[in-house]
């Protein structure tokens, strides 16, 4: 049996060889899933789902980005109307301008102070460095 085996192969070698390739490319084919480089990083492969679940949180993201454009919108179109009617003679809200102006001032001031705290903690480094123990 193995003899007339071992003949058959011999004399369909070529035949033989490609039924061989077929089947192991069908494997091949229905067997793996398609994988593409994820859109976070090109290091890593992703099948269909992965992509899908990259893409929902990617739309997920920019569309908290538009609500931010928008947001960013409306305050400015509020600031737009509010200086078009003083420009018009609309009286200001005294009140309303001053705490404008002093929440203005209050976010420079603290900007300020945090920009002072980081340079003196450098210069502190640079100085405690230099001096000898």
């Amino acid at each position: 049996m193995l003899e007339k085996l071992k003949l058959f192969f011999n004399h369909q070698r070529y035949q033989s060889l490609a039924v061989l390739i077929i089947c192991l490319a069908a494997i091949g084919i229905y067997g793996c899933n398609p994988k593409v480089s994820s859109l976070t990083s090109s290091k890593v492969k992703v099948d269909r789902e992965g992509l899908d679940n990259e893409v929902e949180t990617f739309l997920s993201h920019a569309e908290q980005q538009y609500k931010k454009l928008d947001e960013q919108d409306k305050f400015r179109e509020l600031v737009l109307k509010s200086v078009i009617a003083y420009s018009n003679g609309t009286p200001i809200n005294p009140i309303g301008f001053l705490t404008t102006v002093l929440g203005i001032f209050g976010i420079g001031a603290t900007v300020d102070n945090v920009r002072r705290r980081k340079t003196e903690s450098k210069l502190k480094s640079i100085i405690a460095k230099k001096l000898p123990e």
